[in-house]
């Protein structure tokens, strides 16, 4: 650690630390030395440790739980941006067992931003549809999903069965879906949202939105995810 470098020491330390995690010394679900060890191996203060170990766990690096310590954070699932699927779809294809806890499901007058999106007249009816959606039991998604009430009513009852909902689309309504648009951003993540999520309060989330259409290039849902930052990373191949 060179203490007479213009760069802070907390930095040199979560680099050190980086490094260690990178190296595989320490592997995905592995517990970090407690802050004192760390203290005594850098000869380091407590505040300086704390703040290097706050940076990876703001970056996804490492995941802090309650009474049990810090952990390196698992291998993030990587999410092509070339296909059309859904998360049930995903999750199988690798090898996980999906899962949804459904938040809420009731019809609620479209606002202007659902209704565009949809093709609709703001305050005709829509179905919202909001989701906690797990792989193998641990939560990776808050889905937030409006759909065309008039088209989708004769799923409704079945949407709180957690099933796909693309599969519903194809086999109930026969609808084929063609493609989507889709936006990325980064957003930090509510306080209740964290919760469901499992993740600390200062943690990040990768917030999508997607309007999906149909073979008539129609627009059939709109749909707002917030994906774990610490667990899903998305890449997209490009070419000349």
């Amino acid at each position: 650690m060179n203490k007479t470098s213009k760069r802070p020491i907390y930095l040199q330390l979560k680099e050190k630390l980086f490094d260690r995690i990178s190296s595989q010394e320490w592997k995905p679900g592995d517990c970090l030395p407690s802050e004192r060890a760390l203290c005594e191996e850098y000869t380091l203060s407590r505040m300086t440790v704390r703040q290097a170990v706050a940076e990876l766990e703001r970056e996804g690096v490492v995941t802090r739980v309650q009474g049990k310590g810090t952990f390196v954070a698992k291998e993030k699932l990587m999410q092509p941006l070339l296909k059309l699927t859904s998360f049930s779809e995903d999750m199988r294809l690798r090898g996980l067992l999906p899962g949804a806890q459904t938040l809420a499901l009731e019809k609620v007058p479209a606002n202007k931003a659902v209704a565009e999106k949809l093709a609709i007249a703001p305050g005709d009816e829509v179905i919202l549809l909001k989701r906690l959606r797990l792989a193998d039991g641990e939560p990776m998604a808050i889905e937030t999903a409006y759909l065309n009430s008039e088209l989708c009513a004769p799923i409704y009852d079945q949407l709180a069965e957690n099933k796909s909902l693309y599969q519903l689309m194809k086999r109930v309504l026969h609808i084929t879906l063609s493609g989507a648009r889709q936006s990325i951003e980064i957003a930090p993540v509510q306080s209740w949202e964290a919760k469901l999520l499992r993740m600390p309060e200062t943690g990040m989330v990768m917030k999508t939105e997607r309007q999906t259409l149909d073979t008539h290039m129609a627009p059939v849902e709109y749909v707002i995810s917030k994906y774990r930052g610490d667990r899903y990373k998305f890449y997209i191949e490009l070419f000349e």
